[in-house]
């Protein structure tokens, strides 16, 4: 990313992130993100945060593997896509509190999602909330909760079309927990843990999911 300071309380700053992902050894997704950032630092009242942002998703797999009969058009199942999205959040550090130094965040954020194919056009709105802690030892615990709500713009390809009675729609409830230690300036080890309850009335995206696993950060200066 690329910062610029704009006054010393305000911070502007421009982001691109790129990733390329496989499942079990096939291509799966590649994405380019971009982000315009506002930072206003309010002393000990913390930290607001607002971005605008624009994801650019390519996804691999192909299309016509998930057709459910004849009658399925692949452009339908199309995933790629442009996300547009616009959030602010505010930080709140509570410095020597209990020596845990807790750090309080919450974020909204709303997105539309433009697809090529008509099962993923949708809007979802996103409410983020969570803590961070100093805990003994230097190790670093952050616990986050996320509530999303996707509305999608028309009835799923998935669905029984004689029983179908609506448009799509999704609740995700998302509960991360993380635990981090910083060995050298260079090297943080982390272990992460995620839950996600996807509630939907397209009963194909209605499940539970838990991921778990071990990190290395290497950090550059």
């Amino acid at each position: 990313w690329v910062d610029n300071e704009i006054r010393p309380t305000t911070l502007g700053r421009f982001q691109a992130t790129f990733g390329y992902g496989w499942i079990g050894g096939d291509p799966y997704q590649m994405n380019l993100d971009l982000a315009a950032v506002g930072e206003e630092r309010w002393g000990r009242w913390g930290t607001t945060t607002c971005r605008l942002g624009v994801n650019l998703y390519d996804f691999r797999y192909d299309e016509l593997s998930l057709r459910k009969s004849d009658a399925l058009f692949a452009s339908d199942l199309d995933q790629d896509g442009v996300n547009l999205l616009a959030g602010c959040g505010h930080e709140l550090a509570l410095r020597n509190f209990l020596q845990i130094n807790p750090s309080l965040y919450g974020e909204y954020q709303f997105s539309n999602y433009f697809s090529k194919g008509s099962e993923w056009d949708h809007y979802a709105n996103r409410v983020h909330l969570g803590v961070r802690l100093a805990l003994p030892f230097e190790v670093d615990l952050d616990v986050r909760g996320t509530y999303t709500r996707r509305d999608f713009k028309r009835g799923s390809h998935f669905t029984d079309q004689s029983r179908q009675t609506g448009d799509r729609n999704d609740d995700a409830l998302q509960a991360d927990v993380e635990l981090s230690k910083e060995l050298t300036d260079f090297v943080v080890v982390s272990g992460r843990y995620q839950y996600t309850d996807n509630g939907s009335n397209v009963g194909v995206f209605d499940y539970k999911r838990h991921v778990g696993g071990a990190y290395v950060e290497l950090k550059f200066p």
